[in-house]
């Protein structure tokens, strides 16, 4: 069995805003470029919380969880091949849906066809042939008396 993944251990800010150290010492970079105006930003933001560009940047990469939205725009668009896929799967369960809808429009028609409306209903009579097992059955169980 899997272990459950471990949410990291909190960055310490340490003096000036900077990373605290750490024993072992971060020993891995990873080069970031921005734009004059994106290096504005971030700084900005950086110094909204009082911690160094640098800081700001590992904190958010290590922390930042994205929301669904944000999720869907970052997708890749789906392939064409895929999509043909995606409609062939779903050929089966618009087939099912579509007979659901179809019966459900029989039903309604039936009961508003009836003379006797919700009273000739409410007395048995006007019933739609072949529902009395689903409207006189509990949740689970046999028909009631």
């Amino acid at each position: 069995m899997a272990t459950p993944a471990r949410s990291p251990a909190p960055a310490r800010i340490g003096h000036g805003g900077h990373l605290a150290p750490i024993p072992g010492g971060r020993r891995r970079q990873l080069l970031l470029r921005f734009t004059a105006a994106e290096l504005a930003e971030v700084t900005g933001r950086a110094a909204v919380y009082g911690v160094a560009p640098a800081a700001f940047a590992h904190i958010t990469a290590r922390f930042f969880e994205p929301t669904a939205r944000a999720l869907r725009r970052l997708r890749p668009p789906m392939s064409r091949q895929d999509a043909v896929a995606l409609a062939a799967d779903l050929v089966p369960l618009r087939r099912t849906l579509s007979g659901i809808g179809a019966n459900l429009n029989q039903l309604a028609r039936a009961a508003n066809a009836s003379d006797q409306g919700q009273r000739g209903a409410a007395h048995g009579r006007g019933r739609v042939p072949g529902t009395r097992a689903l409207t006189d059955r509990g949740p689970a169980g046999p028909a009631r008396p």
